[in-house]
């Protein structure tokens, strides 16, 4: 059997080759059918009938849309979750498991279709006369409603199909409207030999290393007979081989993009990834594919907090996340906004549980990484800023390390093994230095309001 690594590296070489006769389509009709008959030419071979899952769920989604107004947004997020819940669990219902390729499709299937959705529903309200309490920077609203073929082509764009990035529809019409003009002053070539470069070096780490390193060793009972510095240690190959992989992976699938010049926007528009353009310009020249990127391996890598880290890591994702979950948080519940994040994260990846250790692990991490800085960076000379970061870059790697070990184990059972015989590092020392910190701060407070000089009365 061919593995599924495989199949998604054919997949998606074959989506960037497609795009190189395809961006000289100018035709917006003939561009919508083209590019979505040939995601389903793909599509359906390789997932069959597990292909039904995605048709229910875009059904359904249209109902929300045509038949409700005041709450398209939260029903078809509802819908789209729910279905979610669903496909992973149908072999409760006596139906077949489906295959790894129909998850993946529904996965960034279940994102399109809720962001649609929003985009409507703010259109609406827009046109109603009502303010977007959303903040955040510009961004281009819709037009017009998109119809029910607009939609179903979008969903089913064989560019990102598989493994994203995620766009919004609004990109998706930016790219439909695109004339020739503007599609000679897309510097493809660049743009594809920058991300080939990165490729081959992440490709030929990721076979080293897996060559080398087995990621399933730590599920195997000898694998607990060795010391302890061996255990902890075994966690840097495992998330280093995790990320390659990724890398490899999200680089290609942004080069089917850039082939077909889908997500180029001016460079003064300041567009970025997921949101799109963040400044209303007329320029037309000197276009990037920021909007379409969804990986920077390098601050991935470098950045010296997971707060950072995160934000460069499947970046189409983030903005989903922070523009659709955290921004649209109910005020009154603010103070678990960060964790309703991260849950929401975890059950879209999946509901295997080693998903939730992962991601409901992150908050108390950010948390304590946030009061630390707040105490000690905040308070150093800034000669000493690059020291500090250095440091939490070296706790950062860690933790991801730690936590991304979950992510590659899944089961209960394995995930808690592995992280009971490394006696719970992160999460003991996450909350110590919560607790410390807090305790501390809540002192200095204390002690600069004692200190203030008594008033006295006047006479």
């Amino acid at each position: 059997m061919v593995s599924n690594d495989i199949i998604y590296g054919s997949v998606l070489l074959l989506s960037i080759l497609v795009g190189l006769p395809l961006r000289n389509l100018t035709s917006s009709k003939v561009k919508q059918l083209v590019t979505a008959g040939i995601g389903l030419a793909i599509a359906l071979p390789l997932c069959q009938c597990d292909i039904l899952h995605s048709i229910v769920t875009f059904v359904g989604n249209i109902l929300i849309i045509k038949f409700s107004r005041r709450y398209t947004a939260i029903l078809s997020f509802a819908w789209c979750f729910l279905y979610l819940l669903f496909f992973r669990c149908c072999t409760f219902f006596m139906l077949p498991k489906p295959s790894p390729l129909a998850n993946a499709i529904q996965l960034l299937l279940t994102l399109k279709l809720v962001s649609v959705a929003i985009e409507i529903s703010d259109l609406r309200r827009a046109k109603a006369g009502k303010v977007n309490k959303i903040e955040g920077k510009f961004q281009l609203q819709l037009e017009y409603e998109p119809t029910v073929l607009d939609m179903f082509c979008f969903t089913y764009c064989y560019a990102g199909l598989f493994t994203g990035p995620f766009f919004k529809y609004r990109t998706y019409y930016d790219y439909l409207k695109m004339d020739r003009s503007s599609l000679d002053q897309v510097p493809w070539k660049n743009e594809i030999l920058s991300r080939l470069k990165q490729i081959a070096i992440c490709a030929i780490l990721f076979i080293a290393a897996s060559y080398i390193v087995d990621v399933n060793y730590p599920k195997n009972d000898e694998f607990y007979s060795r010391p302890l510095w061996y255990r902890i240690w075994y966690m840097v190959p495992v998330f280093f081989i995790g990320r390659m992989r990724f890398y490899s992976a999200w680089l290609l699938a942004e080069c089917a993009f850039v082939t077909l010049s889908l997500g180029a926007y001016p460079r003064l528009s300041a567009p970025r990834p997921g949101h799109g353009p963040t400044v209303k310009t007329e320029d037309n020249k000197d276009y990037v594919f920021e909007t379409i990127r969804n990986i920077d391996p390098y601050n991935c890598d470098f950045s010296p907090t997971v707060r950072l880290g995160m934000r460069h890591w499947n970046m189409g994702v983030q903005w989903w996340l922070a523009n659709y979950v955290h921004k649209r948080w109910p005020a009154s519940l603010k103070g678990c906004r960060v964790a309703a994040v991260m849950a929401v994260s975890a059950f879209w990846h999946g509901i295997d549980p080693g998903f939730f250790a992962a991601f409901l692990t992150m908050p108390f991490v950010m948390a304590a990484e946030d009061l630390l800085a707040s105490l000690i960076k905040k308070q150093i000379s800034s000669e000493l800023h690059n020291a500090y970061d250095w440091c939490n870059w070296f706790a950062k790697m860690r933790s991801f390390e730690y936590m991304y070990m979950a992510f590659a184990l899944l089961t209960l059972d394995d995930t808690y093994r592995y992280w009971r015989s490394t006696y719970f590092w992160l999460h003991f020392i996450s909350f110590f230095l919560i607790v410390s910190c807090l305790i501390v701060k809540n002192a200095l407070s204390l002690l600069r309001r004692n200190s203030k000089p008594m008033k006295g009365k006047s006479d």
